[in-house]
């Protein structure tokens, strides 16, 4: 980064770390805030360089986090209930984006009748019904019979 770095993205990025430390908030959510901010080029030239230094693990891990806060931000728009846990919104991270809601509701009601908490398993079961659903359309649609090509010599009278 050129010159020195303003004093305020300094505290706000070890105020992000600081909280992320003490588990306040989401890691995800204070990850995605230090990569829109590029906060991490206060210390590092990569946002994965300072995953590995800072926290100890692969961008790819950052962006699973990321991924996860950033599903259950758009859930927050569109369902009563969010799930919160991590690996609840991996698996729903993985449904297209259109479809995450009705997953969401589809697996709290079946849980609420069943008087238990969503799993993480539930939400994977869910996601793979619908992209099963929509594999098997596209397999059904690939498979229909075809119309016979006609050859120019087939022609002939």
């Amino acid at each position: 980064m050129d010159g020195q770095p303003a004093i305020s993205d300094q505290n706000n990025l070890v105020a992000i770390e600081q909280a992320i430390e003490r588990g306040i908030g989401a890691v995800g959510q204070g990850l995605l805030e230090i990569k829109e901010k590029q906060l991490y080029k206060l210390t590092h030239k990569t946002f994965e360089k300072y995953c590995q230094d800072r926290w100890a693990f692969k961008k790819s891990r950052a962006h699973q986090l990321i991924d996860a806060e950033k599903t259950k931000m758009r859930l927050s728009t569109m369902v009563e209930k969010v799930p919160t846990k991590e690996r609840q919104l991996r698996e729903i991270a993985k449904a297209p984006k259109l479809e995450q809601a009705a997953i969401v509701a589809e697996v709290i009601e079946q849980c609420e009748a069943e008087n238990r908490e969503p799993t993480a398993r539930d939400y994977k079961q869910a996601v793979a019904h619908v992209m099963g659903d929509k594999a098997s359309r596209t397999t059904i649609a690939a498979n229909a019979p075809q119309k016979p090509k006609v050859e120019a010599e087939t022609l002939w009278y």
